[in-house]
């Protein structure tokens, strides 16, 4: 996600989003998710597949956050394609995706 990037809400259907939601709460185990939020990037190029945002939130600390975004991204079945970052690495674009999408997708409810 650059600065620039024109992004919108994910747009999800209720089914995607529960399909989402229960692939972030199968890898919860693995990765301490403690939130997630997802937004989409609007493409200008016709017939182009969408590309989503994952701004995930860590539970606690992670050995890797590298590896646990990859683990967290494979994870995913998504329409089109998903880049998946925290907020400590890129603090600009995870202010400007929780205003633009202010409700989670995924919180860790225990």
């Amino acid at each position: 996600m650059a600065e620039d990037d024109d992004l919108a809400a994910h747009g999800l259907d209720a089914a995607a989003l529960e399909a989402l939601r229960a692939a972030l709460a199968r890898i919860e185990p693995i990765e301490p998710i403690g939130a997630a939020r997802l937004a989409r990037k609007r493409l200008h190029i016709m017939g182009e597949p969408a590309h989503d945002t994952l701004l995930i939130t860590w539970r606690g600390s992670v050995a890797s956050e590298i590896a646990g975004r990859k683990r967290v991204a494979a994870a995913l079945q998504l329409p089109g394609s998903v880049s998946v970052f925290t907020e400590s690495e890129r603090k600009a674009e995870a202010r400007r995706l929780r205003a633009l999408c202010p409700e989670r997708v995924y919180r860790r409810t225990n």
